[in-house]
């Protein structure tokens, strides 16, 4: 009930965040979801036996998401590879400074991994938002993320037999994940095909127009990224595994952390935003 609870709550206020929030509002929400996460994720490396080094994760990821808030596209593309070079090199420095080497390299490489890992993937969640255009790009991602966690929690407990990755997620069955790509795939199709109406086609990118034109598309949508998303699953379990560590955090009931309930969308963003700047820069505009 914990569980059905909690996204009740936020399933609703996501909605509203996305629909109606101006970007940069929309944008620093993203941030401080992003900086949450990144504080349980070094929760969790101190199960590694390393300290984790803070400044130059936050300080990296802060810079990425200030620099996003720029007009200038072209000025953000400037500075991306520099900001997340300072990154690295301020986490070195500041590793350097410790006695043991040995657990210095290892919290350097945990620590610094946050920037891409949960940095870079939610920022290409804010870039998809900017240059979409459209908030049906984000609900549909956000659809293909839901509607498939529901699918594999519900029918993996009730007929799940067959183990996914019982050293990583003892829990994930074959026949979860399998009902969580087709749930995925048909919820995206039925909302591209019935959600979205004739009239929104005007102002929607080039992607969901297609989307909405052919089933198929919308189904493939829907299963890409959902293969995706399982995938950010896994390799969250797979770190807290290592850990010795159940849940990122207590924030969400029934949900555990913040990173537990994005870990799915770390993955399925920037697939997203690959997929849909193609199929946007190769579809005919109108």
């Amino acid at each position: 009930m914990k569980r059905v609870a909690t996204a009740a709550v936020l399933i609703p206020l996501v909605l509203l965040a996305v629909y109606l929030a101006p970007f940069l509002v929309l944008l620093g929400l993203i941030a401080i979801v992003a900086l949450l996460a990144t504080h349980e994720y070094f929760s969790i490396i101190k199960g590694y036996g390393v300290v984790p080094i803070r400044s130059g994760a936050y300080g990296g990821i802060v810079s990425l998401f200030l620099l996003l808030g720029l007009d200038d596209s072209f000025a953000f593309a400037l500075v991306v590879l520099p900001t997340l070079l300072a990154s690295l090199v301020l986490t070195f420095i500041l590793g350097m400074r410790r006695h043991d080497l040995r657990e210095a390299s290892l919290s350097i490489a945990l620590s610094y991994l946050s920037v891409p890992y949960i940095g870079l993937t939610l920022l290409s969640l804010a870039f998809l938002a900017r240059t979409a255009g459209s908030a049906d790009v984000l609900i549909l991602v956000f659809l293909a993320v839901w509607v498939g966690d529901t699918a594999a929690y519900y029918v993996g407990r009730t007929w799940g037999t067959h183990k996914l990755a019982p050293l990583i997620s003892p829990k994930k069955t074959w026949e979860g994940a399998i009902a969580s790509a087709v749930f995925s795939a048909i919820a995206v199709l039925l909302w591209a095909k019935f959600v979205i109406s004739d009239s929104d086609l005007r102002v929607v990118p080039p992607a969901i127009r297609a989307a909405h034109s052919s089933a198929a598309l919308a189904f493939v949508f829907g299963l890409i990224i959902n293969i995706a998303a399982q995938f950010g699953d896994l390799a969250e379990s797979m770190i807290k595994r290592g850990a010795g560590v159940k849940d990122s955090g207590t924030i969400l009931p029934g949900h555990g952390g913040i990173l537990d309930r994005i870990d799915a969308l770390l993955f399925a963003a920037p697939v997203a935003l690959l997929l849909f700047t193609l199929l946007d820069r190769y579809l005919p505009a109108r």
